[in-house]
């Protein structure tokens, strides 16, 4: 991601949005000056909602083997898999 800011009135706006290489948050330091007295303030950026990663299975492969005889909703296996991100981008269903 990329900012930019208004000179004219100090919003900071979005000025490109790339996926690769996203961060959860940013740490921008932002100056100020009238001409003769500079002044720099750190402003932290979060970005919220944020979907970067894929879910992973915790294995490869699986196999299973189930009876033939085997009555209906019998459990045959749990998988298990991991998403980095925070939140509901991050639950599995």
């Amino acid at each position: 991601m990329t900012f930019m800011m208004e000179p004219d009135t100090g919003v900071l706006r979005l000025s490109n949005k790339r996926r690769q290489g996203m961060k959860l948050s940013y740490q921008l330091n932002v100056s100020v000056s009238d001409g003769v007295f500079t002044n720099t303030a750190q402003v932290t950026v979060r970005v919220l909602g944020a979907n970067l990663y894929s879910p992973v299975f915790n294995q490869r492969f699986y196999l299973a083997e189930v009876q033939e005889n085997s009555p209906p909703g019998s459990k045959v296996m749990q998988v298990s898999a991991t998403d980095e991100d925070a939140g509901l981008n991050g639950q599995i269903t």
